[in-house]
């Protein structure tokens, strides 16, 4: 009688990256809804300081983009699924690579892509609730898209600069 074979026989490297990579997304976008429910139906929690007033706890409904840079909803949206469809095709090259440092930033990049999505989709707006410096109000999404983007960005530059110390190696014969 033949044995069945264990999952990690059947999913393979690749299929644990992107299981873990679903697993990473699924826990940071409901991370972001959770925090965003929580501060839109407790006001109690508004108005709170944090590391000697560095953060406060607010409510702030971002209808533009970074910044509050004003930006039509249409625009918007559409600048919002192009991101997301390249972010798609990303993650796509790094699971073939099976490049768990490609991936994991661009999964926290989209991850707050989503998590603001739906905001704009389900309120109109993002909603922010943390505000940072008194100057800028994020939120959780927020937050992974400039880790995300960083990591991505400093990933890129390793890879580079290890490509080009061995490029720069002299061959000998």
């Amino acid at each position: 009688m033949q044995e069945a074979p264990h999952a990690r026989d059947v999913i393979g490297n690749r299929g644990r990256g992107v299981v873990i990579s679903i697993a990473t997304l699924n826990i940071l976008v409901i991370l972001d809804r959770i925090t965003k429910y929580t501060f839109i139906n407790n006001p109690a929690l508004r108005g709170k300081f944090f590391l000697g007033g560095t953060l406060q706890t607010i409510e702030h409904r971002n209808y533009g983009i970074i910044a509050n840079i004003p930006i039509p909803f249409a625009g918007i949206m559409i600048a919002t699924f192009a991101a997301i469809a390249l972010i798609g095709f990303g993650l796509l090259r790094a699971w073939r690579e099976k490049s768990m440092q490609m991936a994991f930033p661009l999964l926290l990049i989209l991850g707050g892509a989503i998590g603001n999505l739906w905001d704009r989709i389900q309120y109109g707006y993002v909603y922010d609730w943390l505000l940072l410096f008194g100057r800028s109000a994020i939120n959780i999404a927020d937050a992974a898209i400039f880790i995300g983007i960083i990591l991505y960005v400093v990933g890129q530059k390793n890879t580079k600069s290890t490509t080009g110390a061995i490029d720069s190696i002299p061959k000998t014969t």
